[in-house]
C-alpha cells in the first residue's frame, strides 16, 4: 500500500508539472495571452497540496503505514508524526508555488518568443 500512496503523490506532482507547462505555454502563444492569466496555476498547486495533506491525515487516522514512514523506516530513522509531516506540506506550498511561477515564467517567455518568430502560431 505505501508504494501506491507514493505513486499517487508522484502522479499528482507530474500532473501539476504538465499542467504548468500547458497553462503557461498556452498563454504565451495566445495573441491576448498574459502571464497574469496563467497564475491560476497557484490555486491548482494549493489543491494538489490539499490532496496530499488529506492523504497524510486520512492515512494517520486509519493507522496505516505511510509511504513516508516506510521510507524512513528503511533508512533507520524514526519519521515525524503525521501532523508534522502534513504541516511541512502546507508550508512547502509557498516555495512550490514560487518555483512554479518562475518555471511558468520561463515557459511563457519561450512560448512568447516562438509566437513572435512564427506569427502563424497565433490562435
Amino acid at each position: 500500500m505505501p508504494e501506491r500512496a507514493g505513486s499517487l503523490i508522484t502522479s499528482i506532482t507530474v500532473v501539476l508539472l504538465v499542467s504548468l507547462v500547458i497553462i503557461f505555454a498556452q498563454e504565451g502563444r495566445a495573441a491576448e495571452g498574459r502571464y497574469l492569466y496563467a497564475t491560476w496555476f497557484v490555486p491548482l498547486t494549493a489543491w494538489c497540496e490539499i490532496l496530499v495533506i488529506a492523504g497524510i491525515v486520512i492515512t494517520a487516522r486509519t493507522g496505516a503505514v505511510t509511504y513516508y514512514q516506510e521510507t524512513m523506516g528503511r533508512a533507520g530513522c524514526s519519521p515525524p508524526p503525521a501532523t508534522k509531516h502534513a504541516l511541512s506540506h502546507a508550508v512547502a506550498f509557498f516555495p512550490l508555488a514560487a518555483i512554479g511561477l518562475a518555471l511558468g515564467g520561463l515557459v511563457y517567455w519561450v512560448a512568447k518568443l516562438g509566437r513572435r518568430a512564427n506569427p502563424a502560431l497565433v490562435n
